[in-house]
């Protein structure tokens, strides 16, 4: 609640750094697998090699990932047949990660609610009643927006759902060696 006291003042305090992505999500990961374990839930995470270097508050952006991550595992089958995959891609300007599953999805007429405040999905109730307050993807989204990315997402109830998050990479300013002729 404090957290959200704090993104409706404007005064989220944000720590930026340079800092390698992918190594970020790694950190996540691997925290996360005794819990995906316990749950029966494989986890796969494949580091790429190449480098994604990223402008952020590294605290912030792995609550955002561990959201994902923990979510994700939470909503799929317990009994061995449960997947939650992440994957990195870069482009020219942003480094994306996705989290993909195969739990419970979201009902198609309660997607328009997932990053509303105290939102939880009708599903995600029957399988985890006391859990969650439903400010979790309401702080992701808002984390993600204060680090000038986007996140956003798609499912299919039943089938799974697949998490997507954008943040803008770091651009070396490399000065043209060039000369120009006079």
């Amino acid at each position: 609640l404090t957290d959200v006291s704090k993104i409706s003042e404007g005064s989220l305090g944000l720590n930026f750094k340079e800092e390698d992505f992918g190594r970020v999500v790694g950190e996540v990961v691997w925290n996360l697998i005794p819990i995906a374990g316990q749950n029966k839930v494989e986890l796969i995470f494949k580091p790429s090699k190449e480098k994604f270097l990223v402008e952020i508050d590294g605290q912030r952006v792995k609550q955002v990932i561990q959201n994902l991550v923990d979510n994700a595992v939470k909503y799929c089958p317990r009994d061995g047949s449960g997947k939650v995959e992440l994957r990195l891609e870069k482009t020219d300007h942003s480094a994306e990660l996705i989290v993909k599953d195969n739990g419970a999805g979201i009902p198609k007429d309660e997607n328009g609610k997932i990053f509303e405040r105290f939102f939880r999905a009708s599903n995600a109730t029957k399988i985890d009643p006391g859990g969650g307050t439903g400010l979790g993807l309401f702080i992701a989204k808002s984390i993600i927006e204060l680090h000038k990315g986007k996140i956003w997402f798609e499912s299919e109830e039943g089938k799974g759902t697949t998490f997507y998050l954008t943040l803008p990479v770091v651009v070396s300013e490399k000065k043209d060696s060039i000369s120009k002729p006079f």
